[in-house]
């Protein structure tokens, strides 16, 4: 009997290993993720394309801790549970017991692992977001830098060379000030003393400003004085100037009334004894018209550059001119035209007289 029961006792522990092993090959919780993992994936397969190298190593760690706790757990019960058991059908009941639960418990886990991987995903989405948001917001932090970087860089180039401008100043104005104070600047107390020396100088400067204004007021007032005197004495000089000037213009006007009757009788007698007239009404700026012997006009036409003869012109004509022009145009000979017209019209009346031509010659 014990033997028997020990046989009984040892093939039931064995058939208890047995489905103990079979209920944790059902159980195992890697072939159920992997499945849960394939299911999704072909329901969502743009979203499992999206996660990135580090969310997947992460899962795979979870997954196997997971598995882990889940294989120490389920060990735990089953030999506590197989511990308590005494036959075949209690083990049978239990075994369907515990399958019922185990898969209950897989559905929940397997839900809890379905919302845990879309809160996941979805935080993984918002961190995305963040990090292109992130990106974004350094790129342009980083163009104000560069944009910051080069007006600093531009700034402080300019107040470096103000700066180097009012040095070189400084050292002028001190040099300036030392050369007038005669003294070298090498510390404070130097500076006091020249700043003592400078301020007495500015009062005493002070002092002669307001000498010189004075004596600016009585030069003023000498000066209207004697502006006043010089204005009347102008004026008396300036009547008695032109009471002289009255006088002296009275004797040129008759001086020049007498010089030009006398021209004028002259120019009269000339034009009796020479038979040439100058007709003053028809000349102009291009030509001068002239009565030979009362009876020929001769216009007499001037280049306005050269003021030479261009051309002559006699009305009414008279033979044998045409020589004697081409002369007086070629030499500008005005003398020799105006005596030869003459002789030739003197010829054709021999009423004139020989001896008034000779007269005329020697006055022409």
């Amino acid at each position: 009997m014990p033997s028997r029961n020990a046989a009984r006792d040892g093939g039931l522990m064995d058939t208890r290993k047995q489905d103990a092993e079979n209920l944790l090959k059902n159980l195992n919780t890697t072939v159920f993720l992997r499945q849960y993992k394939r299911d999704k994936s072909a329901l969502t397969p743009e979203a499992e394309n999206k996660i990135t190298y580090t969310y997947d190593s992460a899962l795979r760690k979870l997954d196997e801790i997971a598995n882990i706790y889940l294989k120490r757990q389920i060990k735990q019960t089953l030999m506590e549970k197989l511990g308590q058991l005494d036959d075949d059908d209690a083990l049978h009941n239990t075994n369907a017991v515990s399958s019922a639960e185990t898969s209950d418990k897989l559905l929940r886990s397997r839900q809890y692992y379905e919302q845990t991987i879309t809160e996941r995903e979805a935080i993984f989405q918002r961190v995305q977001q963040v990090a292109k948001n992130i990106a974004k917001g350094k790129k342009e932090l980083d163009q104000m830098m560069n944009e910051a970087e080069e007006r600093y860089e531009s700034k402080a180039s300019k107040l470096t060379e103000q700066w180097t401008e009012l040095q070189r100043r400084n050292a002028q104005r001190k040099a300036a000030i030392q050369m007038s104070a005669k003294r070298m600047i090498n510390n404070e107390d130097d500076c006091k003393a020249v700043l003592e020396t400078q301020t007495k100088n500015i009062q005493e400067f002070r002092q002669q400003k307001q000498s010189l204004q004075d004596s600016k007021l009585d030069l003023v007032a000498q000066l209207k004085t004697m502006t006043a005197q010089f204005d009347s004495l102008s004026k008396k000089r300036s009547d008695r100037e032109s009471t002289v000037d009255t006088k002296k213009r009275e004797e040129q006007t008759i001086t020049l009334r007498r010089m030009h009757t006398w021209y004028t009788e002259l120019s009269k007698t000339l034009e009796k004894i020479s038979g040439i007239k100058i007709l003053e009404s028809e000349c102009n700026e291009d030509h001068i018209t002239v009565l030979v012997l009362e009876a020929h006009r001769v216009q007499l036409h001037y280049d306005l550059h050269s003021n030479k003869l261009s051309d002559i012109q006699i009305s009414p004509s008279v033979c044998d001119t045409a020589a004697i022009i081409e002369y007086a145009v070629q030499e500008n000979d005005v003398k020799y035209l105006l005596l030869s017209l003459r002789h030739l019209v003197q010829s054709s009346a021999p009423s004139l007289a020989t001896a008034d031509a000779e007269k005329v010659d020697d006055s022409v």
